[in-house]
């Protein structure tokens, strides 16, 4: 579904004029397409036409672009947006440094590891941990609160101090969803560009997904500290 969006034309120039911030990328920020984009830039009369930073791709030695591919398992997609080029372009490097290229099979096999790969597990941890202790986590919590009169939804018992605030959808869903709409960023070396989207991600701030519950009452749930066991139905 489109959502209209609001950008500030210092903003917008600021991030345009940076060249190693691709149009996806911006696109990324404002949660919007590149058509979106390009048609802000036209709106303030903003040259399309800028140099890009390709000195980073340039530079990478054979071992280290081996290292990235295989080693680290990103694909060549991956490797384009991170350093801010054409796929075509990271397969032209391949081919001159005589680096051997997945079969499309492996691809595939690659594609659903992603983020539950074992290597980015800790990282997912701790990203998540990161995102509860911001502000916006903090205003979610009080505003479930506040709905439900700070009163246990489950035993209806007002246990002051005592209150949780319980996902509806758990939240290691949410991070998954997360994840998987900007899988081009790495858990590991982008983890500051994934917190700044989360706060703008609204799944993660939906109040309706929240519900408040005593601490007994929420370990009762079926997604209590990312348990996945089928929920009880009691009609």
């Amino acid at each position: 579904m489109s959502h209209k969006i609001r950008i500030i034309k210092s903003e917008l120039l600021q991030l345009y004029q940076n060249p190693d911030l691709s149009i996806e990328y911006i696109a990324k920020l404002f949660r919007c397409s590149n058509v979106t984009i390009f048609n802000w830039l036209r709106r303030f009369n903003i040259t399309k036409t800028r140099k890009v930073n390709s000195s980073k791709l340039n530079s990478l030695s054979k071992e280290k672009l081996n290292l990235i591919y295989w080693a680290k398992e990103t694909s060549t997609g991956q490797i384009a947006k991170k350093f801010n080029c054409s796929r075509t372009n990271v397969c032209k490097k391949m081919k001159k440094f005589g680096i051997d290229r997945r079969s499309k099979s492996e691809a595939e096999k690659l594609k659903p590891h992603g983020i539950n790969h074992s290597i980015y597990t800790d990282w997912r941890i701790l990203l998540s941990q990161l995102i509860k202790a911001l502000t916006e986590y903090k205003d979610w919590r009080r505003k479930v609160f506040e709905r439900d009169r700070f009163i246990c939804q489950e035993c209806f018992k007002k246990a002051s101090g005592k209150l949780e605030a319980h996902h509806k959808k758990s939240f290691v869903e949410l991070m998954q969803e997360f994840l998987r709409e900007y899988n081009q960023f790495s858990p590991l070396e982008d983890r500051e560009t994934l917190i700044r989207l989360a706060r703008k991600w609204r799944p993660f701030w939906d109040v309706e997904n929240g519900k408040t519950l005593c601490i007994d009452c929420h370990k009762q749930t079926f997604n209590y500290g990312g348990k996945t066991r089928e929920r009880k139905r009691n009609e």
